[in-house]
């Protein structure tokens, strides 16, 4: 049997709130949130003299890619009132997300785009788009 395999039930979406020591507070009833993924650029270094013919490569700048966090539409709740005043802000503010199994990955980062849906036969979401700045921090549990 795996030891490793989970489900996302219980995962958390959190937003901090710009004090010192900043306090963080969950958004919303999170359908489905997907943190940054992590990448770094390939930078191409190959030369005339490449053992082989081999292409080569350093690794060159990290980034925390583009993401979107889906929760429960309401839109008269105090949830979207926090996620439209960061939408107008043009400074990222700082974010969480929270495993399972307590670990988490926090980020500053921009609110890039704002989409609820509701559909008739359906409940209503909202899809909040993000694009992090700057580093990731990951912390694992205990």
């Amino acid at each position: 049997m795996t030891e490793d395999a989970d489900i996302g039930f219980s995962s958390k979406f959190q937003r901090g709130d710009g004090e010192d020591p900043e306090e963080f507070a969950t958004v919303g009833e999170v359908v489905d949130v997907v943190p940054p993924k992590l990448s770094r650029e390939a930078i191409d270094v190959t030369h005339s003299e490449s053992p082989d013919g081999w292409q080569e490569f350093i690794g060159g700048l990290r980034q925390a890619e583009e993401f979107s966090v889906q929760i429960h539409y309401n839109a008269s709740s105090a949830h979207m009132a926090s996620v439209h005043a960061d939408f107008a802000k043009t400074v990222p503010g700082n974010y969480k997300v929270i495993f399972p199994d307590g670990s988490d990955w926090t980020f500053a980062a921009l609110v890039i785009g704002v989409s609820p849906a509701t559909p008739t036969g359906d409940k209503m979401v909202c899809e909040i788009t993000f694009r992090p700045s700057g580093k990731a921090t990951v912390t694992v549990a205990a």
